[in-house]
């Protein structure tokens, strides 16, 4: 028995689909040039399982808070 098998496997998978999900969701927010959500999804406001970083030091909040101009910002 090695370490691979005691993976659980389809988690993996489920885990990987909501990363790309995300990804695109991203993608498309940038592309439309909503730059407050694209933001918020980036910073795991809306959902913390979008950026587990974020969720686990509460830092989506914090960031926007010292970002006065956050919003006004363009993303280029």
């Amino acid at each position: 028995m090695t370490i691979l098998d005691a993976v659980d496997w389809p988690a993996v998978r489920e885990h990987h689909e909501d990363r790309v999900r995300v990804h695109k969701e991203l993608r498309r927010l940038y592309r439309k040039g909503a730059h407050a959500h694209f933001a918020d999804v980036g910073l795991g406001i809306p959902d913390d399982d979008l950026n587990y970083s974020a969720r686990e030091h509460g830092l989506g909040p914090k960031i926007l808070a010292l970002n006065v101009n956050a919003e006004q910002r363009s993303l280029t």
